[in-house]
């Protein structure tokens, strides 16, 4: 369909991730998203153990390997083409497994295929983007905790990994702005860490809370795109600059406002502050089974002014 399904991720962010993921000599990991494969041969370079990256795109997989091999790195890192849904059992247990791609959830079948005391870093799907988590297996009830590491974004998985039935608003479908309104002074002026902070705990708050973009060029993207979107009423859209646009019925803006105002008077908790739990979903729109992070709570001393 043209869209591409991987690429080199920012290498400020793969760093955090990496340091993490709290690689040490001897951990076998398997990675979601070969990409370049740059980054399965700093894993191996820094572990010294077998890397398996599953990539779903073939000219991807094929460039990977190819790259892999030019540097020497065919017998450590192996890159196998297909879904990452299911992982890659023949290469478990894993002691470490990573992401590299935006997904809805964890499969159960990951889980299977862990050693003890496994850690897991994956970018989750959450108000419209696709934050770096942090997941602990507690091996002896089969249970996950996890903490939010860092506010990202990645190109979301294809297939089973990101069922988008579960998203009530697709991003790439343009909000009409015929009506919009201008709103001053609906929140504080915020730089774009605070942003992202605030964009967080929305999302904690109200599972409406999105990206969203406009159909028109007269809206400043650069001025955030955090939005809360109610398909049968309207959108409202906090800006960095403390302004708000909305259109539809002007309740969805005074909903978005009175969130805006409990981050600000809460002590504005960080996007690294957040702890969540997991669980599976009944739902009809979730066929993979995928466990969703779900009450999500702030950590002491998670502020951030």
């Amino acid at each position: 369909n043209g869209n591409p399904t991987s690429s080199s991720s920012a290498p400020s962010v793969m760093a955090k991730m990496l340091e993490a993921l709290d690689l040490r000599p001897g951990l076998r990991t398997l990675e979601i998203g070969a990409g370049t494969g740059y980054n399965a041969a700093l894993i191996h370079h820094i572990t010294g153990a077998s890397v398996v990256t599953v990539e779903v795109g073939r000219s991807a997989a094929t460039e990977a390997t190819t790259a892999l091999r030019a540097l020497g790195f065919d017998a450590g890192v192996y890159v196998i083409h297909g879904d990452g849904y299911p992982g890659y059992p023949g290469g478990a247990p894993y002691d470490r497994l990573i992401a590299t791609c935006g997904i809805a959830g964890i499969p159960p079948q990951w889980l299977d295929q862990l050693a003890p005391e496994a850690l897991i870093i994956a970018p989750v799907a959450h108000a419209g983007a696709h934050p770096s988590l942090v997941v602990y297996r507690h091996h002896d009830t089969n249970t996950l905790t996890g903490r939010a590491l860092l506010w990202s974004d990645f190109i979301p998985a294809a297939g089973p990994l990101r069922p988008t039935e579960l998203f009530h608003h697709d991003p790439a479908h343009d909000i009409p702005t015929s009506n919009a309104r201008h709103v001053p002074h609906a929140g504080p002026v915020l730089d774009q860490t605070q942003y992202h902070d605030l964009w967080c705990y929305l999302g904690t708050r109200d599972s409406r809370v999105t990206r969203a973009y406009p159909d028109t060029d007269a809206f400043d993207l650069a001025l955030g795109v955090c939005a809360l979107v109610d398909l049968d009423a309207g959108t409202a859209w906090i800006h960095t600059d403390g302004t708000m646009t909305t259109t539809g019925n002007p309740e969805i803006g005074d909903q978005l406002a009175t969130l805006v105002q409990q981050w600000d008077t809460t002590g504005r908790p960080s996007v690294s502050g957040w702890i969540m739990d997991w669980r599976g979903t009944d739902s009809d729109a979730d066929p993979a089974g995928l466990l969703l992070p779900h009450r999500w709570r702030p950590t002491t001393g998670s502020q951030r002014r």
